[in-house]
């Protein structure tokens, strides 16, 4: 049992502030089968009128397994790299590894000749085959000074059972179909076998006989990984479809639009390889032609809605760090009309047992409301800033802890560095314009126009100690995106600068900290000629006024 640890849009209510924290269950989900199948030209209404993922069913989300984000320090960055990973950095790993297993660049990248911007995934090998890789894998990073490596990697005495049998491919497909069969998957079409490799698969320490491999039936593409006569993961591969989808680009006063969205999984849902969308109690979008047009006050538009402004800040993290998307698992995006919820607003919660995924969730009610009194906040499943918010924090936790309620400073810190992704993707530092209303008092920083604000030159001084944390976290959005107009680097440089510092930050962050560690990390990154720039702007907001700067005046 662990603590649920949770993330708000908005956490104070009016006359108070109000924290709740509930214990549930840590949920891993391990290689979880689902089949998306082809669609279903029969019927455009959605086979699940629950509001559930029912993950059983043929035309459901394939769902990833959630994988925890490890980063492990290694060392310095060799000062010439000559080979395509840095032979101290190798060394350094093979010596964390179990006796026998060694590493290797992964297949599709041993035929390069050139370094990949420091970034290299990595395999383990035994006995000339490699361990496989749905159980462990890893990437190698190195610049800024230092190296991690991210992924899963093998621990404790590793001993292969048998020795690895030559591959027999007939067998291979009665073993595939069977798999089929018993994962309720239509296994009519051809089965055409592509790439198979032999790999080790580890039970108890012991390593088995195993094969992953690429093939598909009927022209829809799979994944399995088979051991023994067992079909151990099975999963489509969900890359090449596309959705049309009607909603707004960023809020309900902009005109519906068509939104075309790439690489879903054609299942007729609303998922791909980062998000699964869902509705508490209601039928859930679906289409089986691939679009999405709804009325607008129907609770699939408002679905659909979510998914697109989701994915669209997904997509923009990606084009900054194609890791940003640590968890391997989708986050799902859960529309509710829960009144707990709504009392609370909107949440990002990692790992959660509330999840189908068994990972991070997003809860979106439709208001935020106390005890059945008017809105306090509206539109909250249809202004692109407060799912876009939500979001932010899942890409800042591969790094930053969740905080916990007591721990105020790391919690404003979360919520500045949220609302400047927001900010810096859409150019605007007015948060959530269209939510706030007439009864949300003083909710809203700026009344009836913003929740938030990083043009409001908030200064974090002894006056403001007793403010809630969603509040003060105005002096670090507000100096951040003041950065991205009193500097060279624009909106797309300090992005990058901010998430290359969220590296050196910790459990015990708090402003100060950013503020030095983003001049750091602007030494290293563009030879601290922003130094001075980020001094100055942060004074103005009350960030670092006790360090002294000896190179600025």
């Amino acid at each position: 049992m662990v603590l649920r640890r949770f993330l708000h849009l908005n956490i104070a209510k009016p006359g108070r502030t109000r924290h709740r924290s509930t214990v549930v269950s840590l949920v891993f989900v391990s290689a979880m089968a689902a089949s998306c199948g082809s669609f279903n030209k029969s019927s455009s209404e959605s086979p699940n009128q629950g509001g559930v993922l029912g993950l059983n069913g043929k035309t459901t989300c394939q769902v990833r397994p959630y994988r925890a984000s490890t980063l492990l320090a290694l060392t310095d960055a060799a000062d010439h790299l000559g080979t395509l990973v840095p032979r101290d950095v190798v060394e350094t790993l093979e010596e964390r590894l179990p006796p026998g297993i060694s590493t290797r660049v992964a297949a599709s990248y041993q035929a390069r000749a050139e370094i990949d911007s420091g970034h290299v995934p990595i395999e383990f090998v035994s006995d000339t085959y490699p361990l496989c890789s749905s159980q462990f894998h890893a990437t190698i990073h190195w610049g800024d000074g230092d190296t991690r490596i991210k992924g899963r990697i093998p621990k404790g005495p590793q001993i292969a059972s048998a020795p690895m049998p030559n591959l027999d491919q007939n067998r291979l497909r009665v073993q595939i179909m069977s798999g089929l069969k018993a994962n309720a998957v239509n296994g009519a079409g051809e089965l055409t076998l592509g790439q198979v490799e032999q790999c080790w698969y580890s039970v108890g320490n012991k390593l088995n006989p195993a094969a992953e491999v690429n093939f598909s039936v009927g022209g829809i593409p799979y994944q399995a990984l088979v051991q023994g006569d067992s079909v151990l993961e099975l999963g489509a591969q969900m890359l090449h479809a596309s959705a049309k989808i009607f909603t707004y680009r960023q809020n309900a006063r902009q005109p519906i639009e068509e939104i075309v969205v790439e690489g879903m999984q054609p299942s007729g849902f609303l998922c791909n390889d980062y998000l699964i969308a869902d509705t508490d109690g209601v039928q859930k979008a679906y289409s089986n032609q691939g679009v999405f047009q709804f009325p607008k006050t129907d609770d699939r538009f408002f679905e659909s809605t979510l998914f697109v402004h989701a994915n669209d800040m997904m997509q923009w993290f990606l084009g900054y760090d194609k890791s940003a998307h640590w968890s391997q698992t989708q986050v799902e995006l859960r529309r509710t009309f829960d009144a707990t919820q709504r009392a609370s607003g909107p949440v990002y919660m990692n790992p959660s047992s509330n999840s189908g995924a068994g990972g991070p969730v997003i809860l979106v009610p439709d208001v935020l409301q106390i005890a059945g009194g008017p809105p306090i906040l509206e539109n909250l499943t249809t202004d692109f800033d407060v799912i876009a918010h939500e979001l932010s924090h899942h890409i800042v936790t591969r790094y930053l802890p969740i905080p916990k309620a007591t721990e105020r400073d790391l919690i404003a810190v979360h919520e500045g560095l949220a609302d400047f992704f927001v900010f810096a993707k859409t150019g605007d530092a007015c948060l959530g314009e269209t939510i706030c209303t007439d009864s949300g008092g003083t909710q809203c920083t700026v009344e009836n126009t913003c929740l938030r604000s990083g043009e409001i030159k908030y200064v974090n001084d002894e006056s403001k100690s007793k403010e809630p944390a969603h509040r003060k976290s105005q002096a670090l959005s507000g100096m951040l995106w003041d950065l991205t107009r009193s500097t060279s680097l624009g909106r797309s440089g300090m992005v990058k600068l901010v998430m290359a510092t969220l590296k050196y930050l910790d459990r015990g962050t708090n402003f100060d900290d950013v503020y030095s560690e983003l001049i750091n990390v602007d030494r290293k990154l563009n030879k601290g000629n922003n130094v001075c720039a980020i001094h100055a702007a942060a004074v103005d907001h009350g960030i670092g006024v006790g360090l002294n700067s000896t190179e600025c005046p």
